[in-house]
């Protein structure tokens, strides 16, 4: 009889446990992605002449959220948030391209390219956005690769 009230009272401490541990544990919301569709923009400034700088300006259509970009091999050189991995492409009167990674962008997705033309003719720009993952404790966001439709520049003699 001693035996069986031992292993009732066993079952019951462990049901009981068991309960409790169900109870007591911290209800857990997994988190949703979150997919952005992004467009890319790419301006040239008008007519120029060889030899003379212009600029070529890029710019998203998000802002980019801020995840703490703040150390470590994701640093943003200023301090907040940024897109990595965008480059230029210019097409050259004869065809030939040449492409420019572009530095880490500013706080609103946007940069630019000082650019010398070395040839007179007709050039055109394209951005080129590869993608990005911006992930929180409290987000997981993909915004989506992107081209930008090509931009026409004249550059003169």
């Amino acid at each position: 009889m001693s035996k069986n009230r031992a292993a009732i009272a066993f079952a019951l401490i462990l049901m009981f446990a068991m309960t409790v541990s169900l109870v007591a544990l911290p209800a857990v919301e997994a988190q949703t992605v979150s997919t952005f569709i992004t467009h890319m923009y790419v301006t040239a400034q008008p007519v120029t002449g060889v030899g003379q700088p212009m600029f070529l300006i890029y710019w998203t259509d998000h802002m980019p959220p801020d995840i703490g970009e703040q150390s470590g091999a994701v640093s943003s050189p200023s301090g907040r948030a940024g897109w990595y991995d965008v480059t230029l492409i210019v097409t050259k009167p004869d065809g030939t391209e040449e492409t420019f990674d572009m530095p880490y962008s500013d706080p609103v997705g946007g940069g630019y390219l000082s650019y010398t033309p070395t040839e007179v003719g007709n050039y055109s720009v394209v951005a080129d956005f590869p993608g990005e993952w911006k992930n929180s404790t409290s987000f997981n966001r993909w915004y989506t690769p992107a081209v930008s439709p090509p931009d026409p520049f004249v550059v003169q003699d």
